[in-house]
């Protein structure tokens, strides 16, 4: 009996407790049912996804398919699953989620563990999986709450029940913050290694994943001894976990060798991070273009594909050309000094840093850096650049014309200096001083059967001065617009070889004004042709053809030839007078070499849309200007300037070129214009604020030279070009008698009503 009531009393209690286990579990149930669909219909649709797309670079390329600048407002590049390597993946999974292929969204010991933590440290924790993440990045805010917590909870069931594994993962590589304004993993690879994600060796693969707890703590650009204790520690993780591999008879088993050099391997990233964007004028252009025509979002977020006219070679050559001719010109005008002195700001020398110097990575010959006098005296002055010293003696300061080295450099100074060469063993520069230019310039260069621009520069330093010069300054052409005035003679039945008197004359405008022409060296040749006329830059007789022919007529030309600024009927325009953009005048002179016909110029090949699809694709456009006899004849004159005119010094490359010089009254604007057979290149030299370069700083002397330049590297490709037949100048003429007599045949003497 006595048994039997102890077994009625464990029955009952055994009964109570299952009662209440399965009430208070009930009760709990309902409790998170409650709380599911109490947040369920406060959330997104996880439908969403199917639609989303990310903000992701718009990207240009140069004609040969090279990336040469990028538009965004989150720097990210997309990338397929198949594109991610398995060292990646498995980096990411040991770092942040070793359950992810295992778990149903929501790994249950990983949030157990984490509210310890909140317990017993009053400290909100992770425990997020990948897709508890991916739904925190996509729909939620970063808050940091129990309510967010329970959201993303649901959001990330919802998300494992409607995608695959792949298919998250692919999302959460695309989506997660890397640092330094990069988002995912290709974005992210490009940045910190220059290369593609593809390409990542293992110890990028575990820095990468590394970055994702915390990408601005152990950035490796900023924090790279934090970031190698992150990325040894994902590594540890893959070895533990059994992801370093190696096969070995069929069979994968651990690669310890790999593991252990990998460790031992040095955080080398990318350093450089300032915008080096190559031909920065020719991108920012491409941008203007595009945001006529595309709305912001899809310019900066868009992931646009814009393949451009550019050459890369070409473009580094214009660059710098035009920068050593620019420097040349502002040595050549003696130094100016009043350099800023950080001992006299009340700063301390031997602490002291310049912003500057964070970019000091990697230098090489040619590159002009900023530093710091830390000593001086009149032979030699030592000179810190970053990590980096130098000696400069009086040989690097020669061109300032200084006997003193402390006569130019002071102690605290900080100077501007071209690199000449560099020891990274001993952290020593070869240095020789510089000065920044006031002078500016511009230079395009446009293929002549195309009209594809190929080189743009529009000033000496983009990041100082983004106005492009090229494209948007008008500016006098001076005598570089003299061959618009011979065509149209040519036009009306003269030849090159017709005289014309060279002579002082004045003439009265229909404004009542006189008007004298006068040539650059105040001498006159009485009778010359019309080739040596053009060859020498003769002023007298370009006006006196231009007011025979009609100045009207001369302007009915240049617009034939492309010119669209205003030109104005006066006899002065004859001397290019009015204002033309440089990139009207190098195309109005792709004509001549082109056989009369004007290919109009364009910089963009096609634009495609994320997906591949055309959106704009450009041909090149094409009008007839002139007869063929007259581009040849107008070739021969022009290559006439080359061998005995202004333009001689173009005879060093050896080359079959013509062009044009131009120089403007007061030696305000300086210009050449030139081509070969198959290019043309125009620069231009002056002061933005249009006052005079200096006696005697003519086209010849400060803009030829650019170009020269710049034909020095095209000409290696294209030295065996040929003009037709029939464009060869011949000998030097000379001035004809007032019978015609004088070394030309054939030619007429132009009779004269003025």
């Amino acid at each position: 009996m006595i048994i039997f009531n102890k077994l009625r009393e464990n029955f009952k209690y055994a009964f109570y407790t299952i009662y209440v286990s399965i009430l208070v579990f009930s009760i709990l149930i309902g409790i998170v049912i409650g709380i599911f669909f109490s947040y369920k219909f406060d959330l997104p649709e996880i439908k969403q996804l199917e639609n989303y797309k990310p903000s992701v670079v718009t990207e240009i390329f140069a004609d040969d398919n090279t990336r040469i600048g990028e538009f965004y407002i989150e720097r990210r590049k997309w990338v397929s699953y198949k594109d991610i390597p398995d060292n990646l993946k498995w980096a990411i999974i040991s770092a942040e989620d070793s359950k992810f292929f295992k778990h149903f969204g929501i790994d249950i010991w990983g949030i157990t563990r984490a509210a310890i933590k909140d317990i017993l440290f009053h400290k909100l924790e992770g425990g997020s999986t990948i897709t508890q993440q991916l739904a925190k990045n996509l729909f939620l805010t970063p808050e940091k709450s129990i309510s967010r917590k329970i959201k993303e909870m649901i959001l990330a069931f919802q998300i494992e029940k409607n995608y695959s594994k792949e298919r998250i993962f692919t999302f959460y590589c695309n989506t997660i913050y890397l640092g330094h304004g990069n988002y995912g993993v290709e974005a992210a690879s490009e940045y910190y290694f220059g290369k593609s994600v593809k390409d990542l060796t293992l110890d990028e693969c575990a820095l990468l994943a590394g970055l994702i707890k915390a990408p601005e703590r152990f950035s490796p650009i900023k924090h790279p001894k934090r970031a190698k204790r992150r990325r040894n520690f994902v590594l540890r993780r893959m070895y533990e976990l059994g992801y370093i591999v190696k096969n070995k008879n069929g069979r994968n088993v651990p690669d310890y060798f790999a593991y252990k050099s990998s460790l031992r391997k040095p955080i080398k990233v990318l350093k450089i991070h300032k915008n080096k964007t190559i031909a920065p004028y020719f991108v920012e252009w491409v941008r203007i273009y595009l945001s006529r025509r595309y709305p912001h979002k899809e310019l900066y977020s868009g992931g646009l594909k814009i393949y451009t006219t550019l050459n890369v070679k070409l473009q580094v050559a214009a660059e710098k050309a035009l920068r050593k001719g620019l420097r040349s010109y502002d040595e050549r005008k003696g130094w100016r000094g009043h350099l800023r002195n950080i001992i006299l700001e009340g700063k301390n020398i031997d602490t002291f840093k310049l912003p500057e110097w964070r970019e000091y990575f990697s230098l090489k010959s040619g590159d002009f850096v900023y530093g710091l006098v830390l000593e001086s005296d009149k032979e030699s002055a030592i000179v810190e650049v970053g990590n980096y010293t130098a000696s400069i003696t009086l040989r690097d300061i020669k061109w300032t014309h200084y006997r003193k080295v402390n006569s130019v450099l002071h102690r605290g100074d900080i100077g501007y200096f071209e690199v000449i060469s560099v020891d990274n063993t001993s952290n020593r520069l070869k240095l020789k001083l510089s000065q920044y230019p006031e002078v500016q310039g511009a230079f395009l260069a446009i293929d002549n059967k195309t009209g594809a621009i190929k080189a743009m520069v529009g000033g000496y330093d983009f990041e100082k001065s983004k106005f492009n010069r090229a494209m948007q300054a008008k500016r006098q052409t001076g005598s570089s617009f003299k061959p618009f005035v011979y065509t149209t003679a040519l036009l009306n039945g003269y030849s090159p070889d017709d005289t014309i008197l060279d002579k002082p004359f004045t003439i009265v405008t229909e404004t009542g004004e006189e008007y004298s022409p006068e040539n650059y060296d105040h001498k006159y040749k009485g009778l010359i042709t019309l080739r040596q006329a053009l060859a020498e830059s003769r002023n007298v007789p370009a006006v006196r053809l231009g007011v025979m022919v009609g100045i009207e007529r001369v302007i009915q030309t240049a617009r034939k030839f492309g010119i669209t600024a205003p030109l104005y009927p006066f006899p002065s325009t004859a001397l290019g007078a009015s204002e033309v953009p440089v990139y009207q005048m190098v195309s109005a002179y792709t004509v001549f070499p082109n056989e009369g016909v004007r290919a109009f110029p364009y910089f963009i090949t096609r634009i495609e849309d994320s997906d591949g699809n055309i959106l704009e694709k450009h041909e090149p456009l094409y009008t007839k200007v002139l007869p063929v006899r007259v581009s040849h004849e107008m070739i021969s004159m022009l290559r006439g300037v080359v061998k005995y005119g202004t333009s001689v010094k173009a005879k060093v490359l050896n080359a079959e070129v013509a062009g044009k010089t131009g120089t403007t009254n007061n030696f305000t604007d300086t210009w050449f214009i030139g081509f070969n057979p198959s290019i043309t290149a125009g620069v231009w030299v002056g002061f933005d604020e249009k006052k005079s370069l200096g006696d005697k700083e003519t086209g010849s002397r400060d803009a030829l030279p650019i170009w020269i330049d710049f034909m020095k590297v095209y000409l290696k490709d294209h030295g065996d070009e040929k003009f037709p037949a029939d464009t060869d100048p011949g000998p030097r003429p000379h001035p004809v008698n007032s019978k015609g007599v004088g070394g030309v045949k054939g030619g007429k003497i132009i009779e004269e009503n003025i």
